[in-house]
């Protein structure tokens, strides 16, 4: 997969799609997305479910169908904040949503996340993060990510994903 820049400009308040996806205790898995205007404003929540270990496909679907998409211009992904019994695939969900994606870790990436692309290292928020992007050149994904940060090691968009995902499966869980 060739990276070709599809980003002319990183403006201060580019717009961002963060994910988490947590797993259900009766099985399936909920998938949040935050749409982030810089690291500043909160402009959208999309959700999905999938029973489906793949969940590429719903993902697509949800981000595809948004009022928010023709305005996103990237997105952001942690492994961290993905369940371990989902599986995406990456290069699939990039060629298939048009935008450019960035895949985080804190450690080495697992399974096959690793495409032809140059693997970085970043400091966030103090810390230092293993960065894959995809469809980005190393300058343009360093500076998303410095805007979407704002005091912790996480972008917002995928910190705010997270914190409402967490929310909503207590809320589940409450409810059985």
């Amino acid at each position: 997969m060739s990276v070709e820049p599809r980003i002319r400009q990183v403006k201060r308040e580019i717009r961002t799609l963060g994910v988490a996806v947590k797993g259900f205790k009766n099985g399936g898995s909920l998938i949040i997305g935050v749409v982030f205007r810089g690291g500043l404003y909160l402009d959208g929540i999309l959700k999905a479910t999938a029973h489906d270990p793949d969940i590429t496909c719903t993902m697509v679907e949800m981000i595809k169908s948004s009022p928010h998409y023709p305005q996103i211009r990237v997105l952001i992904l942690h492994e961290q904040l993905i369940d371990e019994a989902v599986r995406i695939d990456t290069p699939h969900l990039y060629n298939e949503v048009k935008r450019p994606l960035i895949l985080l870790s804190d450690g080495d990436f697992k399974g096959e996340h690793r495409a032809s692309t140059e693997i970085l290292e970043v400091e966030l928020g103090g810390k230092t993060v293993k960065v894959l992007p995809l469809g980005l050149r190393r300058r343009e994904a360093e500076k998303i990510l410095t805007i979407t940060t704002r005091d912790g090691g996480l972008p917002e968009p995928i910190r705010v994903a997270d914190l409402i995902s967490s929310a909503l499966i207590r809320l589940e869980e409450q409810k059985i």
